[in-house]
């Protein structure tokens, strides 16, 4: 006889934030929750406390903002069950009483009382620029804020390999944090160029983990030999012919083994992106340095990226945190002014290759001197296509008020 089987109880935990014990503040139970009990439109639940029975409190479900949250009610049942920022609420769906109302179990759970969870190790990504940090490296105070008073005047610099390099650790005037004696002989055995990307983080002990991609986005595995691949190497002469003449370092010399480097290129997400290579080419390398559309590129994109060739206007955007964060807008520089429609309006964008199956209406502000880009459904466009820091985006004007974006993500 097969044994009977216990159903799980239907509940969901929220850690308190201030935003939750305010005055006319809202609860969000989630949608799991409410599809799990089920409740579809608004109604009044009765809020019970697990270890005072007989008091009964009234707390509205209500819509908020394409939500349904518990709201009038909330602060009152917050302020009897003595909430602080921090506690852990956990609540659990009892029954449905005979007129049909919803009665849900509290209980609350000290902070005190809570393990403590360990903070993830804070992280941080830089670009190379050409001829910047062979001797010195600067690095934003807070990726050291948990420790930062007591912080050792020398740390370990460690490859994906394991090997690891000591530098000494300074912080100077205005909370600068600088990797300076040691750190020269890390670059130097990594052979880090201009346009890499450069990942730190931090153990909270004494070693920075460093990870290292070049600018094809493919993280360098082969330190040895100059290579930053062990497969999939580059065409000879591949960023050289791509970007013409090679950059100059801050020593005057010209950068000419990064033709040499195995560097793997990346290809967009979507298929019908014209990257300007002809018919007849076999590689990236014989791609035309840019075309006259063109209005402005960001510093250190990949070159594939740079190598996106099409007839109408278009600019290159690298996403940054403040463009993919919770809040995201993007912005443009002036150049772009005069392609953009004036004053505030809505631009319809598209995603190369689904023109015909999905877009995004965007709020476009075009006030040089204030602000140039995009702002409200900006967000949903990040969040539905899963923009991430690193990925570019080649913005192009297809028809008033239309856009096509095509995304090379970061490998």
């Amino acid at each position: 006889m097969a044994a009977n089987q216990v159903n799980e109880p239907i509940q969901f935990e929220k850690i308190m934030t201030p935003a939750m014990l305010r005055v006319n503040s809202w609860l969000n139970p989630g949608r799991n929750f409410l599809e799990a009990v089920p409740m579809t439109t608004s109604q009044i639940c009765n809020f019970l406390r697990r270890e005072r029975s007989g008091y009964v409190w009234e707390v509205h479900l209500m819509w908020h903002h394409n939500l349904l949250v518990f709201r009038t009610g909330w602060p009152a049942f917050a302020r009897a069950m003595r909430l602080r920022s921090g506690d852990l609420c956990t609540f659990t769906f009892v029954e449905r009483d005979e007129d049909g109302v919803v009665i849900i179990h509290a209980e609350r759970t000290p902070s005190r009382d809570l393990k403590k969870r360990e903070p993830s190790p804070p992280k941080i990504r830089k670009i190379v620029k050409w001829g910047e940090g062979d001797r010195e490296e600067t690095l934003p105070s807070h990726i050291f804020r948990e420790q930062r008073r007591n912080m050792p005047s020398s740390l370990f610099v460690q490859d994906r390999k394991g090997s690891k390099w000591p530098v000494k650790f300074e912080i100077r005037r205005n909370s600068i944090c600088y990797l300076t004696e040691g750190w020269s002989e890390f670059w130097d055995a990594h052979h880090i160029k201009g346009g890499d990307f450069i990942c730190f983080e931090f153990d909270y002990r004494d070693t920075l983990k460093c990870r290292i991609y070049c600018r094809c986005t493919k993280e360098a595995d082969d330190y040895e030999s100059d290579g930053r691949h062990l497969v999939n190497p580059h065409p000879p002469g591949f960023f050289k012919e791509v970007n013409g003449p090679a950059p100059e370092t801050g020593q005057g010399q010209n950068v000419d083994n990064l033709a040499s480097s195995s560097r793997e290129t990346i290809t967009p997400r979507t298929a019908d992106v014209d990257l300007g290579v002809p018919t007849r080419c076999k590689s990236l390398n014989q791609a035309p340095k840019g075309t006259p559309s063109l209005l402005f590129p960001d510093p250190c994109i990949p070159d594939a990226v740079r190598a996106f060739r099409s007839t109408n206007p278009h600019w290159i955007r690298l996403m940054k945190h403040r463009y993919i964060d919770a809040f995201p807008i993007v912005n443009f520089l002036n150049k772009v002014s005069s392609k953009l429609p004036s004053g505030r309006g809505t631009i319809t964008l598209y995603v190369a290759g689904q023109q015909h199956s999905k877009s995004w209406e965007v709020n476009c502000i075009n006030e040089p001197g204030h602000f140039i880009g995009f702002a409200g459904g900006w967000g949903a466009f990040v969040r539905d296509n899963g923009l991430k820091i690193g990925d570019c985006c080649v913005f192009e004007v297809i028809a008033d008020r239309k856009m096509r974006i095509s995304i090379f993500p970061f490998k």
